[in-house]
């Protein structure tokens, strides 16, 4: 992939440094700061009406996946960082979200590659040629799209709860206890995926961002790497999770309630959302997308902290071998018990 932009001094072209977190030009060496706005990344108050802010681009669309690439100035795309597949071509749309802010690439692509290496010694059944996958040329870095939410609820749930006591003698009464309960509960950064070309799973995997380090976007940060535009609508997204805490808490109170009460009656929970704020930004990966016999594997890097994560193959010999040595030992012991008595 290539997306660069010219260098004042020289020419030349340039890309984002994630050691420095400069501009860096490939020719004469200079550096130069990224250009951000002045403002501070946008957090807005949620509403049912919010509309994403979209802008020009210089975008390109995969034939494989259908992900929408996003570059910095004078950028060119030769390979899908989504799926790694080389059919990508420039797009008639140009028209791409803006995101609300960005966190930079901390790990260098040659760490990257230090960092894959190191995972795959770590698969205990992974092939032993593996490692040969971690050619720097199939790594890419991309910024993957986020919905970040953070909000207050206030959760109160009620019921008549049945008591059972029972005397001496065997006899039983039973008496209605109502239960009122009210807990407030804050959340911070509750992330979903703002792209379905990626598995949201393997970036879970990866670990958590520092979002304290969100700077403003500025397509500065894209030169050298490639962004993924949004694909999934923020009002399923925050339906989704409200639903799913709406659930949870309905389930947890039941649980209680059935954990204390003989029977319960009259059961009602509700949920409210307060003080919903939420943005859309960027977060770093690196990704290495590879075939092996056939079949495709993915792995991503958290760009910011360098955990990893994603899929391997493993090698029959290595588990027939290990199911072997299993087998055989328990034979031993088997032999060694019959030869005792």
């Amino acid at each position: 992939m290539q997306n660069f932009s010219k260098c004042p001094n020289c020419g030349g072209e340039e890309y984002f440094n994630p050691e420095t977190g400069m501009l860096v030009c490939e020719r004469c060496g200079g550096t130069f700061p990224v250009n951000e706005p002045s403002t501070q990344p946008t957090k807005r108050e949620y509403t049912p009406t919010f509309q994403p802010n979209n802008v020009e681009s210089n975008q390109y669309e995969c034939a494989t996946c259908g992900a929408k690439i996003v570059v910095g100035s004078n950028g060119e795309v030769h390979r899908c960082a989504s799926c790694g597949n080389r059919t990508v071509k420039k797009s008639d749309t140009t028209l791409t979200s803006t995101p609300d802010g960005i966190i930079p690439f901390c790990i260098t692509k040659s760490r990257a590659a230090e960092l894959f290496r190191n995972w795959v010694s770590t698969r205990k059944f992974a092939p032993s040629d593996l490692k040969q996958m971690a050619k720097l040329e199939k790594l890419s870095g991309l910024y993957v799209p986020v919905w970040n939410f953070n909000f207050d609820i206030t959760w109160r749930y009620s019921a008549i709860g049945v008591k059972k006591y029972t005397d001496d003698d065997g006899y039983s009464e039973y008496r209605d206890c109502p239960v009122d309960k009210v807990k407030d509960a804050s959340f911070s950064n509750v992330l979903r995926a703002g792209s379905s070309k990626v598995s949201w799973r393997l970036v879970e995997d990866i670990g958590n961002y520092d979002f304290s380090k969100v700077r403003p976007y500025s397509t500065d940060y894209l030169l050298g790497f490639a962004g993924l535009d949004t694909d999934i609508d923020v009002h399923s997204v925050y339906d989704k999770i409200t639903s799913d805490i709406i659930s949870d808490n309905e389930r947890v109170a039941k649980n209680r309630l059935e954990g204390e009460y003989f029977e319960v009656n009259n059961f009602n929970c509700r949920t409210r959302f307060r003080n919903v704020i939420f943005n859309y930004t960027y977060v770093p990966v690196w990704a290495n997308h590879y075939t092996y016999k056939g079949k495709r594997y993915h792995c991503y890097i958290n760009g910011q902290t360098g955990k990893t994560g994603g899929s391997a193959p493993k090698s029959f010999w290595k588990i027939g071998g290990l199911t072997l040595g299993i087998l055989g030992t328990l034979a031993a012991i088997v032999g060694l018990v019959f030869w005792l008595i």
